[in-house]
């Protein structure tokens, strides 16, 4: 891992341990939904493999996380609809590509707890980058880089 991401690329996938660099666990196994594919076939759940690993280098490989905001719209947009509005974008979803917005996609309707992506296929957002916000590696709708924000009072995720 240390050598297909390199630190100064991808420094939230690496630890600080005794002043050597070491890779940061919790991200690699919990945030990148490695940790839950281990956990679902330990209790048998049946899901390709192949995707799990491609999840998994496309997870610490992929471009650096950019923060952003993300607001969901009451409003009846043409699918395939990307306005850019100065800083800020508005875009509907296929449900590919908000698939791409959890990390580890084999894992989509696996998980007890997993959102019905299907309830907000086609949905209007509007998201405009936050700098200033923290970030953890988990993709977002219409990219290939993972990204996810987080409420910078309590750690949590902002969206899912």
């Amino acid at each position: 891992m240390t050598a297909a991401a390199p630190r100064d690329e991808h420094p939230d996938l690496h630890a600080k341990a005794d002043g050597d660099r070491k890779p940061n666990y919790r991200t690699l196994l919990g945030e990148s939904g490695l940790g839950e594919a281990i956990r679902l076939i330990a209790q048998g759940a049946k899901m390709p493999l192949a995707e799990v690993v491609d999840s998994l280098i496309a997870f610490c490989t992929g471009p650096a996380p950019v923060p952003e905001r993300w607001l969901l719209l009451n409003a009846d947009l043409p699918q395939g609809t990307r306005i850019q509005m100065g800083q800020y974008t508005l875009q509907t979803f296929t449900l590919e590509e908000l698939r791409q917005t959890v990390p580890m996609p084999a894992l989509h309707g696996l998980q007890p707890r997993s959102l019905d992506l299907g309830l907000i296929t086609g949905a209007a957002f509007l998201h405009v980058p936050d700098p200033g916000r923290k970030v953890t590696r988990r993709r977002r709708p219409g990219s290939t880089s993972p990204v996810r924000a987080r409420k910078p009072s309590t750690g949590r995720p902002c969206c899912r």
